[in-house]
């Protein structure tokens, strides 16, 4: 695990193809990571809002008793658009997630902390984003985050939740973060996706915008093992992508929208399912590949691993 002292790790979920469960990711990454001890930060930056939607369910429940009102809380809340007008004020924006894992029980922060988004985001425009100042505006940002006395602000990980195309939004995100972790769903089009993005990150480099950026892996999402053409793609895809493809998919399963829907992501509230089983291999294995976990080694406090491996031995047969 990540020693005290160390800087946040920080991964964007991206790929330039909408549909492929990046929020689903971010979303159950963050409770995985939560779950096991670390304090993780989400940024949302994705207009539509769904991460920030799912993990500040009770706040918003809350907000909406104590003002009267109804859904109302991210039309007020501080978002990405004005960090980069004002990074020193990254603090103010930052929300404590209250999630309620199970009925009777009281919502409480459990480690999950979010700078959330709202259609503001929308506003935010090629003038704005035209100097360098702007450009490297979140990355500033990341590193004005004060210890307070309520709170630690001491993250672990830094989650992204990008929007599916390549905007100056992403394109600042992408100069502040250290990996890529790409979901990718079983056809040809989020395989474009991927290999446009591959350009995205070689030009980024070339630009000396962020020239460690690095691709940490690529899993399949929604993959149903049953059917021959996502059995024969994942098979093709893994020989192509060679060390790059995380062998691992994430089956198509309706927890994961139960999850969502009752924001409370699937570590605490289908803590046995093989969709949940699924993304804790993803994430381990996203880990290892950051350096933070040996081979072998699993995060603590999940309970007793499913066989993470069934799942890709089936597909490949």
């Amino acid at each position: 695990m990540k020693k005290e002292g160390k800087q946040a790790i920080k991964i964007a979920v991206f790929n330039q193809k909408g549909g492929v469960a990046k929020t689903t990711t971010v979303f159950n990454m963050a409770g995985i990571l939560a779950k096991s001890g670390s304090k993780v930060l989400v940024v949302d930056v994705d207009s539509q809002a769904n991460v920030s939607t799912s993990l500040l369910m009770e706040n918003m429940a809350e907000y909406d008793e104590k003002h009267g009102t109804v859904g109302q809380m991210l039309d007020d809340v501080m978002t990405l658009k004005d960090i980069i007008e004002i990074p020193s004020r990254i603090n103010d924006a930052i929300i404590k997630a209250k999630i309620s894992i199970r009925d009777g029980y009281a919502p409480k922060w459990r480690g999950i902390d979010v700078i959330p988004a709202n259609s503001k985001l929308q506003d935010l425009r090629v003038e704005d984003m035209d100097d360098d100042d702007s450009l490297y505006a979140i990355r500033d940002a990341l590193s004005m985050i004060k210890r307070t006395r309520k709170h630690a602000y001491d993250y672990d990980y830094i989650l992204f939740d990008l929007p599916p195309h390549l905007g100056e939004l992403s394109v600042a995100v992408l100069a502040a973060t250290d990996h890529i972790l790409v979901p990718a769903t079983v056809d040809s089009y989020s395989m474009n996706g991927y290999g446009e993005l591959m350009d995205t990150v070689e030009s980024i480099r070339s630009m000396g915008l962020n020239p460690d950026l690095d691709i940490i892996g690529v899993f399949f999402t929604m993959i149903q093992p049953l059917q021959k053409y996502d059995r024969t793609m994942y098979q093709d895809v893994r020989e192509q992508l060679g060390d790059v493809f995380i062998d691992t998919p994430i089956r198509s399963n309706s927890n994961a929208k139960l999850a969502a829907h009752f924001g409370c992501p699937l570590c605490w509230l289908k803590r046995t399912a093989g969709v949940t089983q699924d993304y804790i291999a993803v994430t381990e294995e996203t880990l290892r590949r950051c350096g933070v976990l040996e081979a072998g080694e699993h995060l603590p406090g999940l309970g007793d691993n499913i066989d993470p491996g069934a799942l890709s031995r089936r597909l490949a047969e």
